[in-house]
């Protein structure tokens, strides 16, 4: 199955059509501060945060 995957995955990335570097740096550089990724300190107190939302 996995060798399956990988193979459909290959055949799809070979088609599609190719972004020189560049449009993907311009593209990662827009991204950035697109999306609010919570508090920073979630990755630390996720539990905390956890508590509190089901808390509620």
């Amino acid at each position: 199955m996995a060798e399956l995957i990988r193979r459909c995955l290959d055949s799809e990335i070979s088609r599609a059509p190719q972004q020189d570097d560049e449009l993907h740096r311009q593209r990662a550089l827009a991204a950035i501060g697109f999306l609010d990724s919570g508090p920073p300190d979630l990755a630390e107190a996720h539990d905390t945060y956890l508590d509190e939302a089901y808390s509620a």
